[in-house]
């Protein structure tokens, strides 16, 4: 059996449940540089291993790691099941545990999550009978996704499998025919990201403030720390100047059930780096016929990607479009015509709505009374800037989210 405590999303019982994918002391769940990520996605090409099987031929066993702590395996029940775990019983990662209880309860909305990570800690053999109970008694056919000799990902066998690797390099070449950039490359256990741009389609927002001091550019420092890491950009090469904005295109897609493909459309703050998404362009589901039981194929996998590839290509060529990228700035234009005379009460007002952490209060109001101005604009832009100070890929994103629904919702911030 493989050594769980290598993987931080392994289920050692007595272990922190960690979010990052790690490989060996190789960590891909922060927010990186695009060479870094495609090193990884090659990796995982051959470290891949999906299978579908009928529910009552697996099982949940406990097996200890070698630091002596339980650890939950999906283990076969039949000798035919057996020959799809060539390394017998397989870890199971915390996301795949709670895939597991949701899919196959027979109580609407599934065994909730925080009760099986209870169960998990208190008593693993009382939670591995349970989940083994449940997988007989739902008697379906399931997709199980594996990497590194862990399973990932609980599916229906109606899930489509559309492979990072085929959407990034999609990607990554309808980009350069915008003279596209890659920003930002995320690649985490749940998700993969590419944040790109161009300087072939840009626009102007001032972000001049004044002060005692004279004329100077808002949040113009950033985080230099994540700027030397994830992009190879020159500061003083921005076609308009340092107000300069450009298209934000983000492509976020999961292999393993946590949303299918999703292209979304926002901003980049040339100066200061912040990012903001505003509008999805598209989402595409994995939802197709079932799939009879059996190990899955390179062919298999990438029959179902062509399709969506060509669509993923046609969306991006959308999101790259001047026009589409005139009328977002003539939106988030009006956003600098919202003054905000109590930057407290509406840093308060929009992290109550954004569901922003407590946590961020102070910092979030620093940044927007430092650095910005007294806008709706520019609480964006301050929420933006906090993006750039976590490690979290995920809670980047969310915040980059958030900011964008500032730029395009005056409610968020009414005082």
């Amino acid at each position: 059996m493989s050594n769980s405590s290598s993987h931080s999303d392994g289920l050692a019982v007595h272990s922190e449940y960690g979010r990052r994918l790690q490989v060996g002391e190789r960590t891909f769940g922060s927010r990186c540089s695009l060479a870094n990520m495609v090193k990884e996605l090659d990796r995982q090409k051959a470290s891949k291993h999906d299978f579908i099987a009928d529910s009552r031929s697996l099982e949940v066993i406990v097996q200890n790691d070698s630091t002596n702590n339980p650890v939950l395996c999906l283990a076969p029940k039949t000798a035919q099941v057996g020959e799809w775990f060539p390394d017998g019983p397989v870890p199971l990662g915390y996301d795949a545990i709670a895939q597991l209880g949701h899919r196959s309860s027979a109580v609407k909305g599934g065994v909730p999550t925080r009760w099986l990570r209870n169960l998990l800690k208190e008593h693993p053999d009382e939670c591995a009978r349970h989940l083994s109970e449940l997988l007989v008694l739902t008697s379906r056919k399931r997709l199980i996704r594996c990497l590194d000799n862990r399973v990932r990902a609980f599916l229906s066998n109606r899930y489509k499998i559309w492979d990072h690797y085929d959407f990034a390099f999609a990607a990554l070449d309808t980009a350069r025919a915008f003279g596209g950039e890659v920003l930002e490359a995320q690649l985490t256990d749940k998700h993969m990201r590419l944040k790109m741009t161009t300087k072939e389609t840009w626009d102007i927002v001032h972000t001049t403030r004044s002060s005692d001091d004279g004329n100077w550019y808002a949040g113009a420092l950033g985080n230099q720390t994540l700027l030397n890491r994830v992009a190879a950009r020159r500061w003083d090469d921005l076609p308009g100047g340092p107000d300069t904005v450009t298209p934000l295109v983000t492509i976020e897609h999961s292999e393993t059930g946590h949303g299918g493909l999703n292209i979304k459309l926002g901003i980049l703050a040339g100066i200061c780096f912040n990012l903001a998404t505003v509008q999805h362009v598209v989402r595409e589901r994995h939802l197709g016929g079932e799939i009879d039981e059996g190990v899955l194929s390179d062919e298999a996998r990438s029959a179902d990607s062509e399709a969506v590839r060509l669509k993923a290509r046609d969306y991006i060529t959308t999101a790259f479009e001047p026009e589409r990228f005139k009328a977002l700035i003539a939106e988030i234009k009006a956003s600098q015509t919202d003054e905000i005379a109590a930057p407290a009460a509406a840093v308060d007002n929009a992290m109550k709505a954004l569901s922003i952490g407590e946590n961020k209060r102070d910092e979030l109001l620093a940044y927007f009374i430092r650095d910005y101005e007294p806008t709706r604009f520019g609480l964006a832009q301050a929420v933006g800037r906090l993006a750039q100070d976590t490690d979290n890929p995920d809670e980047a994103t969310r915040l980059e989210e958030a900011a964008g629904e500032l730029l395009i919702k005056r409610e968020l911030v009414a005082v």
